[in-house]
This record gives structure tokens, sequence and C-alpha cells, in this order.
């Protein structure tokens, strides 16, 4: 990562988190074994600084912490497991290791969470398109996956959002 990243990093208070370096071709980050060369493979280090205090020992560690990321060379990913990274990096530090888990993509969107999300919009706000074609298109813009919801399946929605949990009638 160059310096001048890494510096504005430290410098913003706001920043948790940073990617510092990617490299790909990795046979060693997948416990030495060999896929076929369709297959991309990418590692990566993510700094992440927890939340605590914004005090001049907080800001003096993550400082060190960037300044120890800066000695790592993007193929040394490639070299060794990223624990053993991790432990060239911080070989003075107390380290907690997570088992690795696999990267997946998969997408979440289903006909509730489109409805929940429909419901925080608001009313007012899905009004004009309502009124303008008498229904409501979403798309999923991870898979694609369209959502159509007639003006009544809409205004149903909404009436029974503002319905008592319990069920009951009120008078």
């Amino acid at each position: 990562m160059s310096d001048s990243l890494t510096q504005f990093l430290i410098e913003q208070r706001g920043v948790r988190g940073a990617v510092v370096s990617i490299d790909s071709g990795l046979d060693a980050m997948f416990g030495g074994r060999n896929y076929s060369d369709d297959v991309r493979r990418l590692a990566g280090i993510l700094l992440q600084r927890l939340p605590g205090p914004d005090d001049d020992r907080g800001l003096e560690d993550w400082a060190h912490v960037g300044l120890l990321l800066d000695t790592l060379r993007a193929e040394e990913l490639g070299e060794v497991s990223a624990e053993q990274a991790l432990r060239r990096l911080f070989h003075a530090e107390a380290l907690r290791v997570f088992p690795p888990r696999p990267v997946m993509l998969a997408c979440a969107c289903s006909r509730p969470s489109i409805s929940r999300m429909m419901l925080a919009l608001g009313e007012a706000e899905l009004e004009p398109e309502l009124r303008a074609n008498g229904r409501m298109i979403v798309t999923c813009e991870f898979c694609g996956r369209l959502y159509e919801y007639p003006e009544i399946a809409v205004r149903k929605l909404f009436i029974a959002s503002r319905a008592p949990a319990d069920g009951a009638v009120r008078h």
C-alpha cells in the first residue's frame, strides 16, 4: 500500500477499515490445492479498526499497525498462508485468528424483504409510481429477480402494517 494512502487512512478518525493489499493467482492461500486456470483467486488483507477511544494512544496504535502493514508485499500473500502472513506482520502482538470461511455470493432477496423495503420507503414515496403505473416493479440489483406488486397488494401491505400487532379490532 502506498505511503500516502496509509497516511490518509491513519488520519481519518472515522475510517474503521481499509483494504491493504490484494494479489491474485494464489495456490498457497488455498492450502496448496491446485485449481484449474479458469478459477480466479484473490487474496487480501483488510485492516479493521474497532470502535474505541480516539485518544492519542489509540491513534498511535493505529499508526503503528499501518506502518507494519506497509512492510507487506502483495506477492507475500501468495507465498504463505493467511495465518503465517499475520504472524509475520504482528509477531509481537497477541493474535486471535478465526477459521477461514469460504466466500460465497448468494442473493438474500425475497418477497418479504422487498415488502419490508417498501414499508421503509413509505406510502408517500411509492405513491407517484402507483398512480402512474398502477403497480410497483422492483428489480433486485444483485440477482436481477423481478418482484411485481399490483397497486392493491401495496395498499394492503400498508394497511396491514398499521393494524395492531395482536390482530384485535379496536373501536
